[in-house]
């Protein structure tokens, strides 16, 4: 018979097959149920390999163990061989399947990640998935080739590969690569995971040449809970030695946690400590010092110069941990980059438009579980209708903006996540750039927060194209002007471009860069000086002054004017001056001063504007609207 077959295969093998099927299986027998444990189970690829080495076309094995009409998803995935497309009477539904990450339309939900990694080790065209109720605009995705590094070959043979970055995907020497990890459950543990995720990743591949079946071994620890769980735990007590730790049913990783881990937690140290490891800190919307940047640059330079061939990253994205792990790959095979998020929101290829889409079908996919769990926490006196409002609605809670409440809007919650998510991105993005050598971590942040000041001026601060100094509200009831923008952004001014130019320097500036500054300066300095003389000083509603009552245009001012002597060192204030004249406006009796002050913010303009009319300063202006 069929299935006798396979096991007369194995009693003829020698001694080595029969005793890697006993270790596997922890049993004697032979019979067809271990045979198919044995090829389709964790360690298939051991046993498969094996087979190969005595002749034995484990495929045929595996037909001879099951009937085609009992095969199970694992039993046709492994009848695919690598590369090709397999035995077209095995294929399960239209041909191209469909999906968006492992979502297929034709499959039951527990079985599509592990179709998606078939799909992409066949590298065969992924179209995206259209749902037309819930996400019309994924339709709009290219059709992705995949063109597999070795190690996403061995990932993709280990069912771990979770997707390749749409601009990278056509190069071997440029490849950003997405792993499946087990998915995070306890909501604060993201810090953990991430620890995880990097040392076991750098182990899998440091070990993918020199012992690729411990290397697949490893790769199947990242999606095994007893092994999370275990380290997780390793993890607390070497923190507990140090810091008061919160629960473990809210186990938030801190800043200062990671740099200590990587000093001291047993496996990071087995693995080279912080010759292997860095910790960077959420450069784009945290706080940070300008050593953490010399000693991320440190990293990518070692990196860079062919000391190290593996460098793992765990990085700080808004309230969220990823792991990311650079790879110089060997032959001058070229750098790769492969990136872990415990959440396994797939990152690479939720760029632009598509993050919203995504993020949204993702709460759709979920609804009816918050449904039952607010049910579950409200009491089971709400009704539906009561139940689906607060979902959508959040719980109010007096005094509170809805960010902050315990039970968020849908729409609050739809916009944190996209924050998280493009955070994250400017996170791989940032290893990319920097570790290939394109740009220094120093200039990639300037030109990062550059931009970001930029583009939320214009969104701000113009209405119909005009820029407005008071604020006003537009037709769709949102607010603009220049003092709004002020008070909701100008005052992170100081450390988003003033702290990061200093860092930087202004010699590793270019000179474009500088040209624009001085022109946005003395344009926004310029409609400052004509709402002043035309009004009566810059409005002092509640929402635009401090605590001791002065308006935080003043605080952006003199920020503007630290800028401005970085860049043109003895040119003298700009931003002083307006200062002045808005204070005197509003002290009594002092008509004369504000005569003074006037002529003087008056000239300092002029001056200004001289300034770049003998430098000639041209090029675009990115503040303003498009024409």
């Amino acid at each position: 018979s069929t299935q006798s077959t396979g096991v007369e295969l194995i009693n003829m093998a020698d001694s080595e097959l029969r005793n890697l099927l006993f270790s596997i299986n922890n049993n004697s027998g032979f019979t067809p149920q271990e045979l198919h444990k044995a090829l389709t189970g964790k360690r298939k690829d051991l046993f498969r390999a094996c087979l190969q080495r005595h002749g034995i076309e484990w495929r045929d094995m595996l037909l001879q163990v099951v009937g085609r009409s009992e095969l199970r998803l694992d039993d046709i995935l492994a009848m695919q061989p690598e590369g090709g497309a397999g035995d077209t009477s095995l294929a399960l539904g239209p041909e191209p399947w469909s999906c968006v990450q492992c979502t297929f339309t034709n499959l039951a939900e527990a079985d599509r990640c592990e179709m998606c990694q078939l799909q992409r080790s066949q590298k065969r065209q992924c179209v995206a998935f259209l749902d037309s109720d819930t996400n019309p605009s994924l339709a709009a995705q290219p059709p992705l080739m995949v063109v597999e590094t070795p190690s996403q070959q061995l990932f993709s043979s280990a069912g771990a590969l979770f997707g390749v970055h749409p601009d990278y995907v056509c190069d071997q020497r440029q490849s950003i690569t997405q792993l499946a990890s087990i998915q995070q459950r306890r909501s604060s543990a993201c810090g953990y995971h991430a620890v995880f995720n990097c040392s076991v990743t750098y182990q899998v591949l440091g070990l993918m040449n020199a012992d690729p079946s411990a290397a697949v071994w490893n790769l199947q620890l990242l999606r095994e809970a007893p092994a999370f769980e275990e380290r997780f735990h390793s993890l607390r007590s070497t923190l507990e030695a140090r810091f008061q730790l919160d629960s473990q049913s809210n186990p938030v990783m801190e800043r200062t946690h990671v740099p200590y881990l990587i000093r001291n937690e047993p496996v990071l140290q087995m693995c080279g400590g912080t010759e292997s490891f860095e910790c960077i800190p959420d450069l784009v919307g945290g706080v940070w010092q300008p050593e953490e940047l010399e000693r991320c640059q440190k990293a990518f330079d070692r990196f860079l110069m062919g000391d190290k061939f593996l460098v793992g990253f765990i990085v700080g994205a808004l309230d969220h941990w990823i792991s990311c792990v650079l790879h110089r790959q060997p032959n001058d095979a070229g750098i790769e980059l492969v990136v872990l998020d415990s959440t396994n929101f797939p990152l690479l290829s939720t760029t632009g438009p598509t993050g919203e889409a995504a993020i949204r079908e993702q709460f759709h996919r979920a609804k009816q579980a918050e449904l039952e769990e607010l049910t579950e926490s409200a009491g089971s006196h709400l009704s539906r209708d009561e139940t689906e409002y607060i979902y959508l609605n959040g719980m109010m809670e007096p005094g509170v903006a809805p960010e902050h409440w315990e039970i968020k809007p849908l729409e609050v919650r739809v916009a944190s996540k996209l924050r998280r998510l493009g955070a994250v991105q400017d996170a791989v993005q940032l290893i990319w750039e920097c570790g290939t050598g394109q740009k220094s971590v120093q200039t990639w942040l300037w030109e990062r927060k550059l931009a970001s000041l930029f583009q939320e001026f214009n969104r701000t601060v113009y209405r119909e194209g005009r820029l407005v100094v008071p604020r006003e509200y537009r037709n769709d009831g949102q607010a603009c002007g220049l003092l709004h923008w002020v008070k909701e952004r100008g005052l992170s001014f100081s450390s988003d471009v003033v702290n990061v130019l200093a860092a930087v320097g202004c010699e590793s500036i270019p000179a474009e860069h500088k040209s624009q500054l001085k022109e946005w300066a003395v344009e926004v300095c310029a409609a400052l000086l004509a709402d002043l003389t035309s009004g009566g000083g810059f409005e002092r509603s509640a929402s635009l002054v401090s605590e001791d009552g002065r308006p935080w245009v003043h605080v952006f001012l003199r920020s503007l004017d630290l800028m401005l002597d970085l860049i043109e060192p003895g040119s003298g204030s700009l931003g002083e001056g307006l200062v002045a004249h808005d204070e005197a406006m509003f002290a009594p009796g002092q008509e004369r001063k504000v005569l003074e002050c006037r002529e003087r913010a008056i000239q300092d303009v002029d001056r200004w504007k001289h300034l770049l009319t003998k430098q000639q300063v041209c090029g675009s202006r990115p503040w303003r609207p498009a024409q």
